[in-house]
């Protein structure tokens, strides 16, 4: 049963923050493992919280239209129900007894798979903890897609789509950001453990560069 009522929280949480733009929709939860905060200590009013992460699996529909920002997702294989497949790693940090918690949620947004620590505000034994006094449960999990896939980062798993059996090539644009006026250096097309697009030829002759201030 402890399984089962994580997973049920878990799913009710992530289902309400993908229905602002897209439409997708839990299928599975698979949950890796469940381990204490803290070393089990108590948050006041809240008590004790642990730590639960795994693997979440969604499916989307290409032809639902809340779903047609998402870029070349109608390229992508479908299964026998005509829906794409996708998963995600997920963190959730909850109280041990639900019924102690505020029974709210927050959803941090990670910066490419990596969980950021906010002093004072929910990571355990800094600052106040505030956070977890006042009952609140945390949710992180995966959504950058061109991040290079780690065991220390959250991770989205996504199909890779072709056109017509063929891979899809085409244009790169690339921005590069400085604010150095210094010296002379280097930067790269790619940068935070990016995945890089292979070049289809060694060809750059028809590659322009722009500069502005």
């Amino acid at each position: 049963m402890g399984s089962l009522r994580h997973s049920l929280i878990l799913m009710l949480a992530v289902c309400a923050f993908m229905q602002t733009l897209a439409s997708a929709k839990v299928v599975r939860v698979e949950i890796e493992s469940t381990e204490q905060v803290a070393g089990g200590e108590s948050f006041g009013r809240s008590g004790a919280y642990e730590r639960i992460t795994g693997r979440i699996h969604l499916e989307v529909d290409p032809d639902n239209r809340a779903n047609r920002l998402v870029v070349d997702l109608h390229l992508a294989p479908r299964n026998e129900r005509g829906n794409v497949e996708f998963s995600t790693d997920f963190e959730l940090q909850k109280p041990v007894e639900p019924q102690r918690g505020n029974r709210r949620l927050v959803y941090f947004v990670n910066n490419r798979g990596n969980k950021a620590s906010v002093r004072g505000a929910f990571h355990a034994g800094g600052g106040e903890d505030w956070l977890y006094r006042q009952g609140w449960s945390f949710l992180w999990c995966g959504w950058n897609c061109d991040a290079i896939v780690s065991d220390k980062r959250l991770n989205i798993y996504v199909p890779v789509v072709e056109e017509k059996g063929k891979t899809i090539t085409g244009k790169i644009y690339a921005e590069m950001c400085s604010t150095n006026t210094r010296r002379t250096y280097s930067m790269p097309f790619y940068w935070g453990g990016s995945i890089a697009y292979p070049v289809i030829n060694l060809d750059n002759s028809h590659a322009i560069l722009t500069v502005r201030p």
